[in-house]
């Protein structure tokens, strides 16, 4: 089955870079600054759409600012 990215409760880098169209490094590096949650599940790093959405709020307000 495969679930449609808009339902998914956790993302992959890839998938994540594809929403915010940017790369996969940019994705990472967000995530190792604390820009952007996410979720360790082993060696994979996971990112919830919600935490997608909050770095963008944040990033618009500091734009705001």
């Amino acid at each position: 089955v495969v679930v449609p990215i808009s339902e998914k409760l956790l993302l992959t880098i890839p998938e994540t870079a594809a929403l915010m169209s940017t790369t996969v490094f940019a994705v990472r590096e967000l995530c190792r600054a604390g820009d952007l949650k996410y979720v360790p599940i082993g060696h994979a790093w996971r990112i919830s759409p919600d935490a997608i959405r909050a770095y963008i709020r944040d990033q618009e307000q500091r734009k705001a600012a």
